[in-house]
């Protein structure tokens, strides 16, 4: 059962290793979070009432494993004043009565997929990031008469308590009793780490387990083959992270989408290059997300060196290379770039900049790509994430190779040549507004996660 007193619920236990950063990266990641946001064990919005059912105002109701009270009245205005919570769920099923603990009768099975889909998502992390961009979406748009959120479980130990409230639903930090406890709860678990769940979850498995893929490099190579086992079905966030990562599997492509609430400008272009040292004159590149090594920054740094003294860089983001970049940057670019942090308005940002870049290595996704030509701003990238599936370079897209000399060469046409960037925006908005707002994914979430659902209580 689950009380108001969060100090009643399990302690967190701390990941011994990371999965998805290298140790530099762990460690910056780390230290930030254990000197700027103080942790809770179980962290959710102080909310007056709370539409998900578990937080009680202190009140000691015992549940079923789906959260509905075990002795429902038949009259729906009497178990709604009996048990002041979920109210939604009993107005919707208020002749619907539990049987016995356990597994789920032929009738209850039949009952069961008429009403919401319960569903956990498990993550090692949750921080300023493309994942919990992605998750926040997913729960905020989804249709509730269709899935319902229970809650998140993180199992590592580096989190920013600003992003836990930003979720809309309980988030708990802990490690196998979290874990159990959470498949126990839902008929779903999305998972896209930890690699040791297998472990964390021991004898108890969930009905259906989903593992979403939400990139194509080594990390989520190897969490996938450490939880195979446990896998009905993986989502793939591109066609090329299915390709690379779900081969042999079931498995669908899902496309992220953008959140068009995390791309209000707050401030208008002017004013944002004004305040980090820029001019109307300039042509700024930019480039938003993490400071990591396969997302290759200092490529940027390099090309604006080759670059006329008008070009300036603006780089949003943060991450264990922070400090490097700012050198390399001193040292080969100085007084032609600036950095930022932003968690939201990102619109501003993006406005600031007459070309966004991404030359990473690889993306599962790649969401700052679709935000940025969301916000009308032309796309210098390499081949990563959507692109080889939804760009055409030179069209919507300008393409470049991971080389300072090609970013260079492209973005030295971007600047002479306007109106060709100018329809190049306009192309690529169009497209992002083809197939990424955030409903058609939830849609396709939705009918996924029912259709794996009914598969497995078929089989069982």
């Amino acid at each position: 059962m689950y009380e108001s007193d969060a100090e009643s619920l399990r302690r967190k236990h701390l990941a011994e290793r990371s999965d998805y950063y290298s140790a530099d990266d762990f460690s910056s990641l780390k230290q930030s979070a254990s000197q700027d946001y103080p942790i809770n064990s179980f962290a959710t919005n102080q909310l007056n009432s709370d539409p998900y059912g578990f937080a009680f105002g202190g009140r000691q109701v015992e549940l079923d494993r789906f959260g509905y009270p075990l002795q429902a009245s038949s009259n729906a205005a009497e178990s709604m004043e009996n048990y002041p919570f979920n109210t939604r769920s009993l107005e919707s099923h208020s002749n619907y009565f539990m049987g016995s603990r356990g597994q789920l009768g032929a009738s209850d099975q039949t009952e069961r997929s008429q009403r919401p889909l319960r569903v956990v998502h498990v993550g090692q992390y949750m921080f300023v990031a493309g994942i919990e961009s992605w998750l926040r979406a997913l729960i905020r748009y989804s249709d509730r008469s269709n899935i319902e959120f229970v809650r998140c479980v993180i199992t590592g130990e580096v989190h920013d308590h600003r992003v836990i409230r930003s979720m809309g639903i309980p988030v708990e930090v802990g490690r196998a009793a979290a874990v159990q406890q959470a498949a126990r709860d839902c008929d779903v678990m999305l998972f896209s780490g930890p690699s040791d769940l297998k472990s964390l979850l021991g004898d108890v498995k969930p009905t259906a387990s989903v593992f979403v893929a939400h990139g194509d490099a080594m990390w989520t190579q190897r969490i996938l083959a450490e939880t195979r086992e446990l896998i009905d079905h993986c989502i793939a966030v591109s066609k090329t992270a299915q390709d690379r990562i779900c081969g042999g599997m079931p498995s669908t492509v899902i496309l992220n989408s953008i959140d068009p609430a995390h791309l209000v400008a707050s401030e208008s272009r002017t004013s944002v290059r004004e305040r980090h040292g820029f001019s109307e004159d300039d042509f700024v590149l930019g480039y938003v997300g993490r400071f990591s090594s396969e997302k290759r920054v200092e490529l940027l740094v390099q090309a604006v060196r080759l670059l006329p003294k008008n070009v300036k860089l603006l780089l949003v983001g943060w991450g264990a290379l922070t400090t490097e970049l700012m050198n390399l940057a001193n040292e080969l670019i100085p007084g032609r770039y600036a950095f930022a942090t932003a968690e939201s308005s990102l619109g501003s940002y993006y406005s600031a900049m007459d070309v966004h870049c991404m030359v990473s290595e690889s993306e599962g996704f790649g969401l700052s790509m679709a935000e940025s030509m969301f916000c009308g701003i032309p796309l210098l990238c390499t081949s990563v994430g959507f692109v080889p599936d939804k760009l055409i370079d030179r069209v919507n897209c300008a393409v470049v190779e991971p080389s300072p000399e090609s970013i260079r060469d492209t973005a030295r046409l971007l600047l002479e040549h306007p109106q060709w960037r100018n329809a190049i925006a306009v192309g690529g908005r169009r497209v992002i507004e083809s197939f990424a707002f955030p409903q058609r994914m939830c849609r396709q979430y939705e009918q996924t996660l029912r259709q794996v659902w009914r598969d497995k209580v078929r089989e069982s």
